[in-house]
């Protein structure tokens, strides 16, 4: 792979995370000053869609979930959540341990 390649996937995968944030961003002031839960559920899913690796996402959608009693959802979503720490965590302890 190319240096160029590279930069240019970096470049992209930064152009995501930030576009995750921002949405998320939308998506707490739909919940905590609007209260519009529907909306603010839409932004994080729209957020996941973007970077399905950040745990955050998942707990925060879990958190509206739960204003809206489906608890269902609001557990798939903190399973989800606890998956992804539990591998980012070994994942940076692989990474110590390689320093």
């Amino acid at each position: 792979q190319s240096e160029e390649s590279v930069e240019t996937e970096i470049e992209f995968e930064r152009t995501n995370k930030d576009d995750a944030k921002d949405l998320a961003l939308q998506a707490k002031e739909e919940y905590e000053i609007n209260r519009n839960f529907e909306k603010a559920i839409e932004l994080f899913e729209k957020a996941i869609e973007i970077d399905n690796e950040e745990e955050w996402l998942y707990a925060d959608v879990a958190r509206v979930r739960m204003e809206l009693r489906d608890y269902e959802g609001a557990i798939k979503d903190l399973k989800k959540a606890n998956e992804l720490k539990e591998k980012n965590n070994i994942e940076k302890t692989d990474e110590t341990e390689k320093h």
